[in-house]
């Protein structure tokens, strides 16, 4: 349930905040009379209930050079700016400028229960994105949808979010409202500019993301952890039977507890969400 505030004048009124089912959520105008088409994300807020009121704790950022944000399906969302690609030199300056908006916390009294795996194929420039979503009480994919399109940037290392990411965040949309997690195979801060693909769709989605990839990008292994060149913890190594997950954040998550989460997806070595996604995208490429 996405819940609305509203004010009116200097305060910050309700119909300039969209609250996500955890209480946390997204500014996306603050009394400026701006219409729909111009709001532009200016912070983030985390809500706290008490008996008698609603304390709202707000982190506002600077609107210098953020990407516009439009309405789907009643959330707050990114649009295409957030993918925006001209050339590699454009693309790295915008990685590393999103990159100062990821949190690294879980939302307040924030409890995962569904998390959804997302995985893409490939057939020249033609993507098949999978997505199955996995219960981790009852321990079962209780849910899959897939989509399918033509990906309009090639394959570069470090570019991964601008090729897989619109596939990816679209996909998402059409179940976000039954995930509380998403893992996405590939890296998050994990990254050279600390924002690699699953810090691109936990940006775009406003929803607690982790990256789970399968080798070793950026950074190096240190006694289970990825540590950057400047020593700088990037992520963790999460062990099974005879091999290796690489774990970062992506948004919305600290990094103990994206460990946490997908520890608890693993069933006979494989993270059972992103091995069912995987499946599923090559099943849906192999029956195009």
């Amino acid at each position: 349930m996405v819940e609305y505030l509203s004010c009116c004048g200097g305060e910050f009124s309700a119909s300039h905040a969209l609250l996500h089912k955890f209480g946390f959520g997204v500014i996306v105008a603050l009394g400026l009379g701006a219409e729909q088409s111009d709001l532009a994300l200016i912070g983030q807020i985390h809500i706290q209930t008490g008996p008698n009121a609603v304390r709202l704790n707000l982190v506002i950022r600077s609107l210098e050079n953020r990407p516009r944000v439009e309405y789907v399906g009643g959330v707050g969302c990114m649009n295409r700016g957030l993918f925006e690609f001209k050339n590699w030199e454009q693309a790295a300056a915008l990685q590393s400028r999103l990159a100062r908006e990821i949190v690294e916390e879980l939302p307040p009294r924030f409890r995962p229960r569904r998390v959804c795996g997302i995985d893409i194929a490939y057939r020249d420039d033609r993507g098949f994105a999978f997505g199955a979503i996995w219960d981790m009480e009852s321990e079962i994919v209780v849910a899959s949808s897939h989509i399918s399109g033509k990906v309009e940037v090639g394959y570069v290392p470090g570019f991964l979010g601008f090729r897989e990411g619109p596939m990816v965040v679209e996909l998402a949309r059409k179940i976000a409202r039954s995930v509380d997690v998403f893992l996405v195979d590939g890296h998050g801060r994990a990254h050279p500019r600390r924002f690699g693909l699953a810090c691109h769709v936990g940006l775009a989605l406003q929803t607690p993301t982790i990256g789970v990839a399968k080798s070793l990008f950026y950074g190096r292994e240190e006694r289970g952890n990825i540590v950057g060149p400047d020593g700088q913890l990037l992520g963790k190594m999460v062990e099974t039977e005879g091999r290796t997950l690489y774990v970062s954040v992506g948004n919305l998550v600290g990094l103990d507890d994206a460990v946490r989460i997908v520890r608890s997806c693993i069933v006979d070595r494989d993270c059972v969400p992103l091995r069912e996604a995987h499946l599923g995208a090559v099943e849906l490429r192999r029956a195009s």
